[in-house]
């Protein structure tokens, strides 16, 4: 059972790119609405060639000019060819502190 501060999205990856130091990072077609709360999730993400599998990353803000802010998520453990654009991700759990969710 989900508590109330949690919603389930799902966003379609419009974008990726590798950072140093941060991993993959994926842009979505549509900012979450309401935004993903600042922390780390689980997510299950599903490629276009239906290749399914789950991942921890990070929420985080990008500046985007215009209009300003967009949420991107971060999964270290990632490359660019295991996330591609047109990617389903559902979020799936907020992972809390210690491990627990």
């Amino acid at each position: 059972m989900q508590s109330e501060d949690q919603k389930n999205y799902e966003l379609v990856v419009a974008e990726s790119f590798m950072t140093s130091g941060w991993g993959l990072a994926v842009a979505f077609e549509k900012d979450p609405d309401p935004p993903l709360e600042w922390t780390k999730h689980t997510f299950e993400i599903k490629t276009p060639e239906g290749n399914q599998f789950l991942s921890t990353g990070q929420v985080e803000f990008a500046r985007k000019v215009p209009p300003g802010e967009v949420q991107i998520v971060l999964f270290e453990e990632l490359g660019k060819g295991d996330i591609p654009i047109g990617s389903l991700i559902r979020s799936y759990a907020i992972v809390r502190g210690g491990g627990g969710a």
